[in-house]
């Protein structure tokens, strides 16, 4: 009735991260590290945003 979703791309996807860390480690660090800067920044900014929001 439904098609299901093709999973074989979410593999692909995951053999290329791991590829990627096993060659190259320490840019996959700062990847990583650089990717929760953002993500920290983001939820501050969201939390500041709804703060605003806020008429008490």
């Amino acid at each position: 009735m439904f098609t299901q979703p093709k999973k074989w791309p979410r593999y692909l996807a995951g053999a290329i991260v791991v590829v990627f860390v096993f060659k190259n480690p320490a840019a996959a660090a700062q990847l990583v590290n650089h990717l929760s800067g953002l993500i920290s920044q983001g939820a501050t900014a969201l939390s500041q945003f709804a703060s605003a929001l806020h008429v008490g």
